[in-house]
């Protein structure tokens, strides 16, 4: 067993410092290197969600209906390595968009699959999701700080594709090591129509979608504009969008962990309210904050967010919805999620070309009001 938990971690290392090249610095590259306004920025982070939300229950439902999640993981693992080493040596704006749109569909299909595959092994094994997944967040960590190192030193921003390419290789090699499925529940017809009417009949599910959504949102798409608004907006280099990962994931690595033993004491209500809580404060460090170093208090409170996007969503998911759905239910809430960030990411485009960055934190800030008031009176979470 203790040899199975080191290939998910190694998995995790591996998979997560790989887009650590990719998330804090791809809208960067797009406006300093391809030239893209912050309409187009809106667009490509769009439809890079849009599509996949329609396209990972497809997926995901394959992966069941032929019980071969051990070929699907690594194939999609190999198809956003083959698209990002790709996408560098395009030139117009179109092309650009649709390998964008191919690495959005893989990457959220790993994902679903990777976790979906690693809730059932801690099921079986009674091991510490946390403490698994929390391994990506060291990976992130330490390539989030190299490849920002390598922008400034190189001056080439096109740096970040072979890096990410080189590290996510490892993870696909990895992935194809994991042990075989132990769990003998049969998995329903995925996303089949009476599958999701179960589903959305359940008012718990719904707010789970919302705040997936809503995790989503503020990490994914949110991360996507800081790197513009550092290097952009308040003219930092390269080695900033490294110091933001610094403050962004060491409280990852200790929260993540600690997840599993704080849930039982807290519920899961209360983790929600938490985080719904650190990510006002969050975002209103965010827009107020005049420099740099003000700006990445904020980020200290991201790691709260990713537990309950993580270790809570799916524990309750787990507990709530039964065996034969947890698939789907997990998978329905991450086109969800991609479906939102679809929706908000176009509108972060408009916001940034025509009002200036400040005002996506302001805008988000808005809207997590109402949700964490939603939060606060539901009973759906107890």
């Amino acid at each position: 067993m203790k040899r199975d938990q080191l290939k998910f971690m190694a998995y995790y290392f591996c998979f997560f410092a790989g887009l650590s090249c990719i998330l804090s610095y791809i809208n960067v590259y797009l406006e300093k290197v391809q030239g893209f306004t912050g309409t187009q920025l809106g667009i490509y982070t769009s439809l890079t969600g849009l599509f996949p939300a329609f396209l990972i229950p497809a997926v995901g439902y394959l992966a069941d209906k032929t019980g071969r999640h051990d070929i699907f993981l690594p194939a999609a693992l190999g198809i956003q390595i083959l698209f990002l080493a790709l996408l560098p040596l395009q030139k117009h704006t179109a092309v650009i968009i649709a390998f964008g749109i191919m690495t959005e569909v893989a990457r959220l299909s790993i994902t679903s699959l990777a976790d979906t595959r690693t809730t059932n092994f801690c099921m079986e094994t009674k091991s510490n999701y946390g403490i698994l997944r929390g391994t990506g967040s060291v990976g992130w960590l330490l390539f989030g700080i190299l490849t920002g190192l390598i922008v400034e030193h190189s001056g080439s921003w096109s740096a970040i594709f072979p890096l990410s390419c080189g590290i996510t290789l490892m993870a696909f090699f990895t992935a194809l090591t994991f042990p075989k499925k132990k769990n003998t529940v049969k998995a329903a017809s995925f996303l089949s129509i009476h599958d999701v009417k179960l589903l959305l009949k359940s008012r718990s599910y719904l707010l789970i979608i919302l705040l997936s959504i809503q995790a989503t949102v503020t990490t994914d798409t949110i991360l996507s504009y800081i790197g513009n608004h550092l290097a952009v907006t308040l003219n930092a280099g390269a080695s900033s969008l490294s110091l933001h990962t610094v403050f962004c994931i060491i409280p990852e690595i200790i929260t993540l962990p600690l997840a599993s033993h704080l849930l039982p004491k807290l519920g899961h209500k209360k983790c929600y309210l938490i985080s719904c809580i650190c990510l006002i404060i969050r975002f209103f460090i965010y827009a107020a904050a005049p420099s740099v170093g003000i700006f990445m208090f904020g980020s200290l409170l991201q790691g709260v967010t990713l537990c309950c996007f993580t270790v809570v969503n799916l524990s309750f998911l787990k507990k709530t919805v039964i065996p034969s759905l947890f698939n789907t239910a997990v998978t329905l809430s991450f086109s969800a999620a991609a479906l939102g960030r679809a929706l908000l990411a176009f509108t972060f485009g408009q916001l940034y070309q025509y009002a200036g960055s400040y005002s996506i934190f302001w805008f988000v800030l808005i809207l997590q009001i109402p949700v964490t008031i939603i939060v606060w009176r539901t009973k759906l979470l107890d």
